[in-house]
């Protein structure tokens, strides 16, 4: 046997490496059962949502095991820089039973942590379509609503699997490491060459030596969003997102000079057209919850599962090609009240300090007149940071908090009906000048609604009780509102504050994002369909300038009658779509690709450009 001899502080220390690599093996296998680990996760995944309704061909299926690797690799490479310390650290121990012991314990937390990210999001996949990410955090501080959309039953279950997995995992890592530590002796100096491993591992951790590292879009390979979302690993996914500072604007900065994207030169039919016929003395605003264009079925009334709604179509101002400016009605909110879209998975919301340097509607419409603003919401306003956006914004809040009404309560709050009720008390005694809003629940996950006109079989049917229940409170309310003095002199604007995913579409479609809005009431001046892209970002801009209030501060909202050709742009998971003119496209930033791939380049180019703007807006906000 060779021996090497160093020496160190007048000791001689004699060193076997055929004794010693024994560290080394342990620290190899350790990080092969995590790309195991990683890989069995990927498994669990698709069987779940494949049990969900969700489809690949076989092909596909190992397709994502196969790409996924990348990922996993990367994700291990981490693991093994975060554990090279206490290789190092703990070799320098006579006893290496308390190394056993600790590793026992750190493995066993993180196969915890990680159940409860790859559990959680194959359950919200099924509603989402895309992985989760560290967005989710910012729901963290209210945990009563993190698990609202999901029934009791569903939520024991959903621990039984993360308690599963993790025992499984764990008896999987004691398999495969307990003799490996049974071998282990003190090693000192020779474990530091651990920390040349570390440094190779970075090569892994960020795919590779080229000058692009590894992200989520670096193991698509192919056309189908169910197989290229398994392909991302999880855990990478959400720790990439929840070390990006909060928000990552520079992965949107795509050119270094944008042109101002072009206007059509044609007029169209709606240029300029009288929206009011005169100043409403009440601005009323029911924003729906998750009121998405294919459950609505205007083109197809006999699918509709909002049949009251969709009579009222020739009621005022409808706009059939309404986008929603942001995919969680957070997004949506900020959107509609403040006049600018959302980026991917980002939430100014959240950020007060960024929020209140915004422009604001509500404040707009305070300072000409509109001085009494109330906000009425069935649930906990302080949800995601409503009420302090609500209250920079100078609105009274009624809502769950503060409301104690006689009525049925659900996951969310009290019932749709019971909230129309009120809010139709509230509207008929309002003085002149002011604005009110009501945010509805019912029509979101889990659908606890009073009746089920469509059964109660699985999710499906599940949604379009609710969309039913509160499509019947909303009919019920207009009714109410048309036959009363208020409607002579009241402006109200009924919009969606997300889309969704409804039936079966593709991911890659605009449809997800297409949202209604229509203006009724006695001050609209004419009845009519408009036909223009917009989006709820528009609305600050349309409204001000049927007011005839100055809206320079809102950048990013256009009136939708003052210009030729309006867009809408639209962020939806880690993409977005843009609207121009009769065009659309949807753009997938994990891959880089557009749909349809067909479009100009003129289009593609005015995409990303304006998500560009956007970004840099929200980049220079301190």
């Amino acid at each position: 046997m060779v021996f090497y001899t160093f020496f160190f502080a007048k000791k001689r220390i004699v060193l076997s490496p055929m004794k010693n690599i024994k560290r080394g093996i342990l620290f190899i296998v350790y990080l092969l059962f995590w790309l195991v680990a990683f890989e069995l996760m990927r498994v669990f995944f698709m069987l779940f949502n494949m049990a969900n309704g969700f489809s690949c061909s076989v092909t596909e299926f190992f397709g994502a095991m196969l790409h996924g690797i990348r990922l996993d690799l990367a994700m291990v490479a981490y693991i093994g820089i975060f554990i090279t310390p206490f290789f190092i650290a703990f070799s320098f121990l006579k006893s290496q039973r308390i190394f056993r012991i600790f590793m026992d314990v750190l493995t066993a937390v993180i196969l915890v942590v990680v159940s409860i990210i790859v559990v959680g999001d194959a359950e919200t996949y099924r509603s989402w379509q895309f992985r989760i990410d560290a967005s989710v955090l910012q729901f963290i501080d209210n945990p009563k609503f993190m698990f609202a959309s999901t029934p009791i039953v569903r939520i024991v279950m959903l621990f039984g699997l993360v308690a599963v997995i993790s025992v499984l995992l764990f008896f999987l890592y004691r398999l495969l490491t307990r003799k490996l530590f049974e071998r282990l002796e003190q090693e000192k100096f020779y474990s530091l060459l651990f920390i040349l491993l570390a440094a190779i591992l970075v090569i892994p951790a960020r795919g590779g030596i080229g000058i692009v590292p590894i992200n989520a879009g670096s193991v698509y390979f192919c056309d189908n969003p169910f197989a290229n979302h398994s392909s991302i690993n999880v855990c990478w996914n959400f720790l990439s997102y929840y070390f990006a500072a909060n928000a990552d604007f520079e992965k949107y900065l795509y050119f270094d000079e944008i042109d101002e994207i072009p206007s059509d030169t044609t007029a169209n039919d709606f240029y300029c057209k009288k929206v009011l016929r005169k100043p409403p003395e009440h601005i009323v605003f029911v924003l729906l919850e998750s009121f998405t264009w294919n459950a609505m079925c205007y083109d197809n009334p006999t699918e509709s599962v909002t049949p009251k709604l969709i009579k009222w179509r020739e009621e005022g101002i409808f706009f059939s090609r309404c986008y929603a400016s942001g995919d969680r009605s957070v997004r949506g909110i900020a959107s509609i009240f403040s006049g600018i879209p959302s980026l991917p998975n980002y939430s100014v919301i959240k950020t007060p300090e960024k929020s209140q340097q915004m422009p604001s509607l509500l404040r707009m419409l305070k300072e000409n007149g509109y001085n009494n603003v109330s906000f009425y919401y069935g649930g906990d306003a302080n949800f995601a940071n409503m009420s302090s956006y609500m209250y920079q914004n100078g609105a009274n809040i009624f809502s769950q908090n503060n409301l104690h009404i006689d009525c049925r309560t659900t996951y969310w709050g009290y019932d749709d009906g019971c909230m129309f009720d009120e809010f139709y008390a509230h509207l008929q005694n309002t003085n002149t000048g002011s604005v009110s809003i009501l945010f509805t629940i019912n029509s979101h996950e889990p659908y606890d609604v009073p009746i089920a006109p469509y059964g109660t079989d699985d999710e499906l049917t599940l949604n379009m009780n609710a969309y039913y229940y509160t499509d019947s409170c909303l009919n019920n309310f207009i009714v109410k509102m048309k036959n009363s003095p208020k409607w002579e002199n009241s402006l109200i604007i009924l919009v969606s504050d997300h889309g969704k995913m409804f039936r079966s579409q593709d991911w890659h479609s605009l449809d997800k994002s297409h949202i209604i809005m229509q203006w009724m009431g006695g001050v609209v001046n004419d009845s009519f369909d408009c036909n223009l892209p917009c989006d709820q970002a528009d609305i600050s801009a349309t409204l001000l300038s049927a007011l005839g209030i100055k809206h320079d501060g809102f950048v990013f909202s256009e009136n939708i009658f003052g210009k030729y050709r309006p867009t809408a742009f639209s962020p939806c998971g880690q993409g977005f779509a843009f609207v121009m003119g009769n065009d659309g496209v949807w753009y997938e930033g994990d891959s880089d690709n557009f749909y349809p791939s067909e479009v100009s380049d003129n289009l593609k180019y005015n995409a990303k450009a304006y998500c560009q703007k956007v970004a840099e807006y929200y980049s220079g906000l301190k």
